[in-house]
Order: C-alpha cells, then sequence, then structure tokens
C-alpha cells in the first residue's frame, strides 16, 4: 500500500482542486502536463498570483513579474479564452457539496480511487 501526503495552504489546496476539477469535468490531463494550452496558461498565471499573495516564489515565467503583469496576463487569457465562465459552471457543481463550511470530494476512477475528507 503506498500512501501519499500533501501539505499545502488554502489557496495552494483550491488551486489543485480547480485543477483536478478541470481534468474531471473538461477531460483534460492537467495534473500529468497534458491538456489544452489554454487551461495550461490560466492555472500557470493563477499560480504566480497565489505566489505574490503567498511571499512564495513564482514560476519560472512569470519570475521577473510585477502583480500588474499577472492580473493584466490573467485578464487576458480570460478575454481569449473565457475560461472563467468555464470555472463558474464548477463552482456550482462543488457549492452543492458544502456542508456547515466543509466541503468532501470524492473523485473515483476506473482504476484508481482517490478520496479526501
Amino acid at each position: 500500500m503506498s500512501v501519499e501526503l500533501q501539505l499545502r495552504t488554502i489557496l495552494q489546496h483550491h488551486w489543485a482542486t480547480a485543477v483536478k476539477s478541470v481534468d474531471m469535468f473538461y477531460g483534460e490531463s492537467l495534473k500529468t502536463g497534458g491538456g489544452e494550452q489554454e487551461w495550461k496558461d490560466f492555472f500557470l498565471a493563477v499560480r504566480a498570483a497565489l505566489a505574490f499573495k503567498e511571499n512564495c516564489p513564482r514560476p519560472r515565467i512569470y519570475s521577473d513579474a510585477k502583480r500588474e503583469d499577472v492580473r493584466d496576463s490573467l485578464k487576458s487569457i480570460n478575454e481569449r479564452t473565457n475560461v472563467s465562465k468555464k470555472l463558474e459552471g464548477l463552482s456550482i457543481v462543488s457549492e452543492k457539496h458544502l456542508t456547515a463550511g466543509c466541503c468532501i470530494l470524492i473523485f473515483i476512477k476506473e482504476k484508481s480511487k482517490k478520496r479526501q475528507f
């Protein structure tokens, strides 16, 4: 039996959950390095924005960027791809699972089962 332990901040957890949700509901494979470029660009820019918020190193492509540059990138990506509209549909699915401030996500695939409590 193997065990995977992940330590994340709340923001990192939300980012990872969003990546996993896009993989599941849009048939992408972002978690394993695949997927459409629009999603990759978006989540890379979000990672950079979160790095500013948490005072952590930013992805290499944004290493010299200012906050405004990252914000402008996110705005540009959204204008080209309408990513925020696509994510709104996923948030509606997620909100239905909220109970008393807690969220239990269960992702089940054919060969592997992953549960998060």
